[in-house]
């Protein structure tokens, strides 16, 4: 009788987790991180910052997956 059972696999809920975006300053050589869920969400983040000229600035990296 056990043996017939189909076990139901049970899916673990995805773990939302966020990115680290590198904005470069271009003229400074600066760096700033933002945590984001998104692109569009750390161009928000980036814009409340409120740079006076942003073409200095250029996203340099998008990490996917951080190294736990």
């Amino acid at each position: 009788m056990g043996d017939n059972v189909k076990k139901k696999k049970i899916k673990k809920p995805e773990i939302k987790r966020q990115i680290v975006y590198v904005f470069h300053n271009k003229q400074h050589s600066l760096d700033l991180f933002i945590n984001a869920w998104d692109a569009n969400d750390a161009y928000d983040k980036f814009d409340q910052c409120a740079f006076k000229v942003r073409t200095d600035w250029t996203l340099m990296v998008e990490l996917k997956h951080q190294p736990i």
